[in-house]
């Protein structure tokens, strides 16, 4: 299962990529694997965060002259976390992003992600997870 949550200005101005860089580094995700940043957890991707541009790249090196109308945060499940877990810790840090790239949070359907529309996700994944993982 693919799960994933959209970053993006709503006026539709780009992020300038020496902010987008100082947030991501302040959550503490990890610059790796297909040149795009990662939750980590037992040295292992429980989600991930690319530029809304393909090929998605995010390197820190070219921050000063990069930008990019939204990021996209992606899971694939299951992960090396608990689903219900790592789909907190998502949300959250979908939420610390946004507010620090003045940004909003939309659902994959670029719908605004209200507190509902995180309890409903939430509530999906956890339904998935009964169903498709071993207790």
């Amino acid at each position: 299962k693919i799960v994933s949550l959209l970053i993006a200005q709503p006026t539709g101005q780009p992020m300038s990529g020496l902010e987008l860089h100082a947030a991501l580094a302040g959550q503490r995700l990890v610059f790796g694997a297909r040149q795009i940043y990662h939750r980590m957890a037992k040295n292992e991707v429980v989600f991930s965060v690319a530029s809304l541009l393909k090929p998605g790249h995010l390197d820190p090196a070219a921050a000063e002259d990069f930008q990019t109308p939204g990021l996209t945060l992606f899971m694939v499940l299951p992960g090396p976390v608990r689903a219900a877990d790592a789909m907190r810790d998502m949300i959250a840090t979908a939420d610390k992003l946004a507010l620090a790239l003045g940004a909003e949070v939309y659902d994959a359907k670029k719908q605004p992600f209200t507190p509902s529309s995180a309890r409903e996700l939430q509530q999906d994944i956890e339904s998935w997870a009964r169903q498709h993982l071993p207790v």
